[in-house]
């Protein structure tokens, strides 16, 4: 007699979510999306046109649901706005009775790859939109309904600091629902409960084949897989935040995806880097001169052993990095050299061994400026 909520229902993963609310039983289902679908007097010709194959793929899924035996309401909201989002819940109170239920999908990666400091504002404002005020605004709204569950379809991005690198705003986003549920269950809304995914091979951004991901052991989940495991979630009712994962056991260890492994020099009291004596001091105090004006962090604060993805630093910075590395030691530098030798210390070895820099030339510049990129190159979870 309840109702079903989906947030970002016509998406790849919140459509899988709908489906299993159906066949779990759900009989009135919302599915809230972005935009209303056209009149249902016009669906017959909407679909039969293939003139906008996104509009028929969700009539197409509202008429499966149907076929189902649910009552489904297509409805459009935008999650960040209190006012209509109040009365979109009151409408679906009057129309379909209180919400029993809500699976929040909805979601957005942004412009991943870019490091931190070269983030545009709206694009992150977009990413926080849905997981961070969407989450918070459906919550306060619903707190008087008799909720079966509250399901945050969250990321593993939030959870595994390496799948972080490129997405801060993403995974900052996905922590925050994480954290959210925990807090309202320790508040006694046992109803909330926060799922940090992996990727899913065939819906929501497809599977994912960077070397990054597939370090951590972690495999993308078939669409069964998928949701298996959040059948096996639903019914861990104890438990505010779970990671739902099939996982390679020769590479996995769930240990090691919470530290770095890297060396980590001995530290001043005041905060700064010992520094030994590598025999590539002159350069190592280029490089960390170059990288301390990009990030606006004092040279002294930055970690020769730490690796450059930790700093956020892209591609675009590191091409920059190479051109001006070149001018110092006089000599054509492999971009490789970057990837292979992933720290200050490190690359200062290799390039120390194969020529002196040049000590009266600086990397110092003014901050890069980031051209307009395309999509993300290496996807994230």
């Amino acid at each position: 007699s309840k109702a079903y909520l989906v947030t970002g229902g016509f998406g790849g993963i919140g459509a899988e979510a709908a489906r299993w609310l159906v066949r779990r039983g759900a009989r009135k289902l919302v599915l809230l999306g972005r935009s209303e679908l056209p009149p249902r007097s016009s669906w017959e010709s909407v679909v039969a046109s293939a003139a906008d194959p996104a509009v028929a793929s969700r009539i197409q899924l509202v008429r499966e649901l149907e076929g189902a035996g649910a009552s489904v309401w297509a409805a459009a909201a935008d999650l960040t706005d209190e006012a209509s989002l109040s009365a979109f819940v009151s409408q679906v109170r009057r129309r379909l009775g209180l919400v029993g239920g809500v699976l929040h999908c909805a979601g957005t990666i942004g412009a991943p790859g870019t490091a931190f400091l070269h983030k545009e504002e709206a694009s992150m404002e977009s990413v926080f939109a849905p997981k961070i005020i969407g989450t918070q605004l459906l919550g306060r709204l619903l707190a008087d309904d008799s909720l079966d569950f509250f399901i945050l379809f969250s990321s593993v991005a939030g959870v595994i600091p390496g799948l972080g690198v490129g997405a801060s705003d993403y995974a900052c986003a996905n922590a925050f629902m994480d954290a959210y549920a925990s807090r309202q269950h320790a508040r006694g809304r046992t109803a909330f409960r926060s799922l940090s995914w992996p990727s899913w091979k065939d819906v929501g951004i497809g599977e994912v084949t960077s070397a990054r991901f597939r370090s951590t052991g972690l495999l993308s989940l078939r669409t069964s897989e998928g949701i298996s495991l959040l059948e096996q979630a639903w019914m861990h009712a104890g438990e505010p935040h779970l990671v739902p994962v099939v996982v390679d056991h020769g590479r996995f260890s769930a240990e090691g995806l919470l530290w770095s492994p890297a060396k980590r020099p001995f530290t001043r009291p005041d905060g700064t880097f010992v520094r030994g004596d590598s025999g590539s001091e002159p350069l190592k105090a280029c490089l960390l001169e170059f990288f301390s004006a990009q990030l606006k962090i004092p040279p002294a604060r930055l970690d020769p052993d730490a690796n450059f993805g930790e700093w956020g630093i892209d591609s675009v910075l590191l091409g920059e990095l190479v051109k001006r590395m070149e001018a110092v030691i006089g000599q054509p530098v492999d971009p490789s050299a970057l990837l292979e030798h992933p720290s200050v210390s490190a690359l200062c070895r290799h390039l120390s061994s194969r020529a002196a820099p040049r000590s009266a030339l600086s990397l110092s510049a003014a901050p890069v400026e980031r051209a307009p990129t395309a999509a993300s190159p290496e996807p994230i979870a």
